[in-house]
């Protein structure tokens, strides 16, 4: 009777629907774009291009953060979020380069914005990790204290 009990995070949202997620979102968001452009509707400089695209990095890295909590294979949710990272990166960097003409390094800044979303994401990953093993301890040890009484 209680339809509020359930959660999001009761399901598992495995890494490779987080990026097929953000994929979407992103080429929708691309389509509108370039449409808005084709009828003169819009400036749109090229670097635009890379901003929407790091943004959407971004957004993966907190939506794989926010659902790592839930997981119940700590180590196969890291490795496969870690690769579509990787995946959404090359992804993300292509179209961004086809569309705009700037290769990444051209793209003033883009590239160390990436590299630092790189290790945020990475270090985000760990801390969650060194979180959940200090919770699990801490239950334990609550378990242990409630049957010695």
């Amino acid at each position: 009777m209680e339809p509020f009990k359930k959660s999001i995070f009761d399901k598992p949202f495995k890494p490779i629907y987080q990026g097929l997620l953000v994929l979407g979102i992103y080429l929708v968001f691309l389509g509108m774009i370039l449409s808005l452009k084709s009828f003169n509707w819009i400036a749109f400089e090229p670097m635009d291009y890379w901003k929407y695209a790091t943004s959407m990095i971004l957004f993966y890295v907190m939506l794989c953060c926010v659902f790592c909590f839930s997981t119940k294979e700590k180590m196969i949710y890291y490795r496969d979020s870690i690769f579509t990272y990787i995946i959404l990166l090359v992804l993300f960097s292509g179209i961004s380069q086809w569309l705009s003409k700037l290769s990444i390094f051209e793209a003033e800044s883009y590239s160390w914005i990436l590299t630092v979303f790189s290790i945020i994401f990475i270090v985000m990953l760990t801390i969650i990790n060194l979180v959940r093993k200090i919770v699990e301890i801490a239950i334990k040890q609550d378990n242990k204290l409630t049957h010695e009484k």
